[in-house]
């Protein structure tokens, strides 16, 4: 997202749980983070709902490049009894995405 307001990032990650929410039994909060880095800042929240009677883990994420005005939406969706093995892997993902012009 390119040109966004300083509330975009709330609006992504309220539009993501509202979407999860109507799919997805018993959504709940599990975890959340913010971590800044040099000019990016990621916000995650992290959540677990059932899907026909399986367990799923939602890492929700916004990526906030605040010198280039660009902010980026991210979703990972891990089967819970993947979740510890990827969980760093994720956050490394998150801290590894680049701007480039």
């Amino acid at each position: 997202h390119e040109n966004y307001d300083l509330n975009s990032a709330e609006y992504l990650h309220q539009s993501r749980k509202n979407w999860l929410m109507s799919r997805y039994k018993s959504l709940q909060k599990i975890d959340e983070y913010e971590e800044v880095i040099d000019d990016k800042t990621i916000i995650s929240k992290i959540y677990s709902g059932v899907v026909e009677d399986q367990v799923y883990i939602y890492h929700v994420s916004t990526v906030e490049f605040k010198k280039q005005k660009y902010l980026i939406d991210f979703l990972a969706i891990v089967d819970e009894i993947y979740y510890d093995i990827y969980k760093e892997d994720i956050k490394e993902i998150l801290r590894n995405i680049k701007y480039k012009n």
